[in-house]
């Protein structure tokens, strides 16, 4: 499996059906996140770009991912295969209350 990172640059002009959008951009994301379909999610502090990793086939399996979130349709996108991607794992180990 290849993986990409995905450059996406939101618009400047932040309209109101943009706003309205995030919560379920959000909820996707996160979603996402669990399927373990995408890898990580960031976003700059001046809220004009955000990165994503995303482990597929080829290019055109990441364009689907995308193309499940509401909001990616207002962003312009580069994306690109990773010869690799480090970085450090978090495991969070089970706690047993027993």
């Amino acid at each position: 499996m290849k993986e990409y990172m995905v450059i996406m640059k939101l618009p400047q002009l932040l309209t109101e059906e943009f706003l309205r959008q995030i919560p379920e951009h959000r909820k996707k994301v996160d979603r996402l996140l669990t399927k373990g379909l995408i890898t990580s999610y960031s976003l700059s502090l001046d809220r004009s770009t955000l990165w994503a990793t995303i482990p597929a086939s080829n290019e055109n399996s990441v364009v689907t991912v995308l193309s499940s979130l509401p909001l990616t349709k207002y962003m312009n996108m580069e994306i690109i295969e990773l010869a690799f991607n480090l970085n450090a794992r978090i495991s969070q180990t089970a706690i047993s209350l027993n």
